[in-house]
């Protein structure tokens, strides 16, 4: 029988990391597609200044010859002016890709962060959903008392309703009588606290 424990414990371990590696392939992906798109945004910004220059170049050649065509070099001015205006807009926005791409990275790290956490903090445990609950509620404490008046592992709410003293496998059994007789299972219980963040 404790060979079952075992076995599920490290299946629901494997589970968790394999979320957890997905999570982190995931956003990598978003980040190589951010990388793209700057590329690419940094290669219309070079064309742009290319043709930049080239309309330079351009109205240079028309002022030097004296041209008398000034509609010809209003349109060039005007040409030019838009160009300004696009490279200004493609040096913003490449910018604005930059930044998006620094804090996806911050947020990867974050997320990567929290789920070695997480899988620490139960690694060890021989039900997930309760331990999970029991660390959230109460920080796995049969003594934590909360500023309503909640008490235990569970944070029985009224706190004298609950019939233990700081016994740990007493307050156990009532929380595990209470998650089976309200929502069935200690599964689904936890279903429950991470949508209301109470159970």
């Amino acid at each position: 029988m404790r060979n079952y424990k075992l076995i599920f414990l490290a299946v629901i371990l494997l589970g968790f990391i394999g979320l957890g590696v997905k999570t982190v392939t995931k956003a990598n992906n978003k980040l190589k597609l951010k990388d793209i798109q700057i590329q690419s945004k940094q290669s219309d910004l070079l064309q742009t200044e290319l043709k930049f220059q080239q309309l330079n170049t351009n109205l240079q050649k028309e002022l030097e010859a004296k041209t008398q065509d000034q509609e010809k070099i209003k349109k060039l001015e005007e040409e030019k002016k838009q160009l300004q205006e696009k490279e200004q807009k493609l040096q913003a926005e490449l910018q604005a890709k930059a930044k998006t791409k620094a804090d996806e990275q911050a947020r990867i790290a974050s997320a990567a962060s929290k789920a070695v956490g997480v899988q620490k903090a139960y690694a060890a445990s021989g039900n997930f959903y309760k331990d999970f609950i029991y660390q959230h509620e109460s920080g796995n404490r049969t003594t934590a008392v909360n500023s309503i008046g909640c008490r235990g592992l569970g944070q029985a709410c009224p706190g004298t309703k609950l019939p233990c003293g700081d016994d740990y496998a007493c307050q156990d059994a009532w929380f595990t009588n209470y998650a089976m007789t309200r929502y069935g299972s200690w599964e689904a219980a936890y279903n429950w606290w991470t949508v209301h963040r109470w159970w």
